[in-house]
């Protein structure tokens, strides 16, 4: 079953990308998707992902960012 994500972002300094994480158990988490940012940006931005072949039972995400030297 897939699970259609989004998140977002205001706006956008010194941001070179976000890697989502998930965790079937709670405790370990992978990195399931890895996508460029805008990097620089003043308007909202949002950023889809679906998350295909889900096993049954509760899921965690978490995003994180990566950021421009």
């Amino acid at each position: 079953m897939p699970a259609p994500l989004q998140w977002g972002a205001t706006q956008e300094q010194h941001t070179a990308s976000y890697r989502l994480l998930h965790s079937h158990d709670g405790r370990a988490a992978q990195v399931v998707h890895h996508t460029a940012a805008a990097g620089y940006s003043a308007t909202p931005t949002s950023y889809p992902y679906h998350h295909q072949s889900l096993q049954p039972g509760v899921h965690s995400y978490v995003v994180t960012l990566e950021v421009l030297p």
